[in-house]
């Protein structure tokens, strides 16, 4: 990034902290501590999501196991009555 683009850059993100804390009335330190919320938020969603992920391949591989113990027990009936 070459001067010129960083200081757009600056006043776009000066820009934006003004409209911030004239709009919602924060100051930097209020928006050091919404961002740290929303870093806790995040990560407690991406944990979140890993254990549902984890959950629902679990009741997945519980179902097909379910299946196969089902079509085994009808082979064994199958070849029981045609001895």
């Amino acid at each position: 990034m070459d001067d010129e683009a960083r200081q757009v850059a600056e006043a776009q993100v000066r820009a934006f902290l003004e409209i911030i804390a004239t709009d919602y009335g924060l100051d930097r330190e209020g928006l050091r501590q919404l961002s740290e919320d929303l870093r806790w938020i995040r990560s407690y969603r991406l944990t979140l999501g890993r254990y549902s992920d984890l959950f629902s391949r679990s009741i997945i591989g519980a179902l097909t196991l379910a299946l196969l113990v089902a079509i085994w027990e009808g082979l064994k009936q199958v070849v029981a009555h045609v001895r």
